[in-house]
């Protein structure tokens, strides 16, 4: 398909027409899933450097008892999405099938 193309190799891509076997998709499936989770800290803290100027912009505009609340809670989920993390680079994934990605 094109978007797979456009996107690089799939897992399921094959190379010079070599076929790899389900165990060997599994296992490049959970290195792509270990790739993307080492950037979870890199992306909370850009959320968080956007809550800092959301609300240095709009802290005096009236509402700030939402934005605290908004604040909180894009802080918790940040908080929660770390140790999510933490817990999951203890016990990294061997293989991963599709309906995981």
């Amino acid at each position: 398909m094109c978007l797979s193309w456009l996107g690089g190799f799939s897992a399921e891509a094959t190379l010079e027409g070599e076929q790899l076997s389900e165990r060997e998709v599994r296992r490049i499936r959970a290195q792509q899933i270990d790739a993307v989770s080492r950037l979870t800290p890199i992306t909370m803290i850009v959320n968080l450097v956007n809550v800092a100027i959301i609300l240095g912009t709009l802290w005096d505009t009236g509402s700030n008892g939402f934005l605290t609340l908004w604040a909180l809670a894009v802080l918790s989920a940040a908080l929660l999405a770390a140790r999510a993390w933490l817990r999951a680079r203890r016990n990294k994934p061997k293989e991963a099938s599709a309906r995981t990605i």
